[in-house]
């Protein structure tokens, strides 16, 4: 009977100890799965937008919207021909 008594005297409170333990686990990793899915909310979130901002950076970017900003900007300026007075150049005289 004494080993009996024993037995439940360190079974009982190491049992209790495990079942708290156990819970304390559970609640934590519910929470990490929780924060685990609102990380991966923001980084679908993130991943979009980041599609978004380079499509307009090619549109931006892209030599048919430059041509048609730059007049708008002043950066369009027509060149002048030149032409010599002399055929001096050319003959290399």
């Amino acid at each position: 009977m004494n080993k009996k008594k024993v037995g439940s005297h360190i079974l009982i409170p190491s049992t209790l100890i495990l079942m708290a333990l156990n819970i304390f686990v559970f609640t934590k990793l519910v929470k990490m799965r929780h924060d685990s899915y609102l990380y991966e909310q923001k980084l679908s979130k993130l991943k979009e937008e980041n599609i978004l901002l380079e499509n307009k950076l090619y549109q931006v970017s892209s030599l048919k919207y430059i041509s048609t900003i730059a007049p708008k900007l002043g950066f369009v300026k027509q060149s002048e021909p030149v032409t010599l007075q002399e055929l001096f150049f050319a003959y290399n005289k």
